[in-house]
């Protein structure tokens, strides 16, 4: 499951592919060119479409959240946790946060690679290392350190770092996205004339 997002008046260069009606009667190298034709229309045309699994998506909704109001931009309600059509209605907005997103993004030391990663904390942790989750006292005991003003790296509920406790143990919440998938973003920004979340 995840978040389909579309451009409501993308730039294109080229005619999207059609899905054929008949796909299920093509050979098997008929339906691979179909979907390379498809591919490459979507990478020409980055502000057509934008998608995340649930687990992707929930950093990148709480990383422009928080660049919206960092920048105190007066955006109406925001509901983008949502499959329900919700998003930016305007290129101009969309400008507006792509520019909100690479100024808070630039001011990080700890985001500087494509693979750095940027967590969303939703309670939820792990030991670094591990893929298993932390009992429920040992997440109290992270949340805590993570009020703002408790730890540097924390920036509402976005950290840039992860948690050290006092064993010495390196824990982060089970929420990340890279920077390079923010940065994809940002050009389906600049390009999608608005976008929905479907």
């Amino acid at each position: 499951m995840g978040m389909d997002v579309s451009g409501l008046n993308p730039k294109l260069v080229g005619v999207e592919p059609q899905f054929p009606d008949n796909y299920n009667e093509l050979s098997d190298k008929e339906q691979r060119a179909y979907w390379d034709e498809r591919d490459e229309f979507l990478e020409k045309n980055p502000g057509f479409y934008f998608r995340a699994n649930v687990w992707g998506w929930r950093p990148i909704a709480e990383i422009c959240i928080h660049a919206i109001e960092n920048s105190g931009l007066n955006f109406e309600d925001i509901s983008w946790h949502y499959n329900d059509g919700d998003g930016l209605k305007t290129q101009e907005d969309c400008d507006l946060l792509a520019n909100a997103l690479e100024y808070m993004l630039e001011e990080d030391d700890n985001i500087v690679e494509d693979d750095d990663l940027i967590y969303f904390n939703s309670g939820m942790w792990t030991k670094m290392g591990s893929s298993e989750f932390v009992k429920e006292d040992k997440c109290d005991e992270l949340n805590e350190k993570c009020t703002p003003g408790g730890h540097t790296g924390m920036k509402s509920r976005i950290l840039f770092t992860g948690v050290v406790d006092d064993n010495g143990d390196v824990y982060t919440p089970s929420h990340s996205i890279n920077y390079g998938r923010v940065k994809t973003f940002i050009t389906f920004l600049r390009e999608c004339g608005g976008f929905a979340i479907w």
